[in-house]
């Protein structure tokens, strides 16, 4: 588990949503709120920018979320 705060507009945060779902996207998320992650997993490092985050996990393991137009994420979709 990790904490974020911030802009969510492209569910860049790992809440599993975005500030599409949210009445006002200009607030953003004002206080840490926790990401979890799949049972089993522990982070070691976490690297952001504008619009994604990627966690590397003690297994060596990656998780990516926030905006993929261009595949950025390297999801494969």
């Amino acid at each position: 588990m990790f904490f974020a705060c911030g802009y969510d507009g492209y569910g860049q945060l790992g809440l599993g949503r975005s500030f599409e779902d949210e009445e006002d996207e200009e607030e953003g998320v004002n206080t840490f709120q926790p990401v979890a992650l799949p049972d089993g997993k522990h982070v070691q490092q976490v690297a952001s920018g504008g619009a994604f985050t990627i966690v590397l996990t003690t297994d060596v393991s990656l998780f990516g979320c926030g905006f993929n137009y261009s595949c950025q994420l390297g999801l494969g979709d």
